[in-house]
């Protein structure tokens, strides 16, 4: 860290981080720590911690898959999950960075072809079209508030306009839900029924159809129950969702 260059004792005390009135006993034992500045001392900000906890001991954990990533990504697989702050893909699915190319939304809802949403949309086109990803996993999850939401949007319409305008693009979901909506299972059933008809949305994209159609891409849908730890995927010939 000091190379060829002087430091005077000030100077000296600066670049550890200590006061002027610091003593010899506690430079020397500054000096001699391995701990970081940062680890040993928050901020109270939970995004400014992160990011020095990041910088003092994952990166360097992990400094050549970082270096290897630098430059490049080639991720096997677009994840297109819900905002939902619980929910962690690259944990959920033993991923690494540059896995995984990622497109959260409300509900993990993809645009049909019939009513396309560019901001949406465009993370899907590069991930199949540039960086040809050879799959597509739609993964809903447990106690989701999109599909909480689809329920009763009149509700949404004044207090969160743009959410319910979202969540419009699932109406037809609903409507095709049979039985009692007030069952206990309805909200689980809501949630998978939604994840399997983003499969017939992707499916409205010609780029896409062609390339499920040439076996060069595979798509999926997952409901992912939070408290259990159970994942569940769409089973399209059976037309239900089954275990893993």
């Amino acid at each position: 860290m000091l190379g060829s260059n002087r430091y005077n004792r000030r100077q000296l005390l600066q670049v550890l981080g200590l006061g002027a009135g610091a003593t010899a006993t506690a430079v020397v034992s500054s000096a001699c720590s391995t701990e970081s500045p940062k680890m040993t001392a928050g901020t109270g900000d939970a995004v400014i911690d992160g990011i020095n906890n990041f910088e003092d001991a994952t990166y360097p954990d992990d400094r050549d898959l970082y270096v290897n990533l630098a430059e490049s990504q080639s991720p096997h697989t677009l994840v297109v999950t819900c905002s939902d702050s619980r929910i962690d893909t690259e944990t959920l699915l033993s991923a690494q960075p540059g896995d995984l190319f990622h497109l959260r939304n409300i509900a993990n809802i993809i645009p049909h072809a019939d009513n396309p949403d560019p901001g949406v949309l465009a993370p899907v086109e590069y991930a199949v079209v540039h960086l040809g990803v050879s799959a597509i996993a739609v993964i809903a999850h447990s106690n989701c508030g999109g599909m909480a939401a689809l329920q009763h949007l009149g509700d949404y319409r004044t207090e969160l306009p743009a959410t319910h305008d979202w969540l419009i693009r699932s109406e037809d979901v609903l409507a095709s839900m049979g039985g009692d909506h007030g069952a206990e299972d309805f909200s689980r059933r809501l949630e998978q029924a939604n994840a399997a008809a983003q499969i017939e949305n992707l499916m409205s994209h010609s780029y896409i159809a062609d390339r499920v159609n040439a076996g060069e891409l595979v798509l999926e849908s997952y409901h992912y129950d939070i408290g259990k730890g159970d994942v569940t995927r769409f089973d399209q010939e059976k037309d239900a969702f089954v275990d893993v």
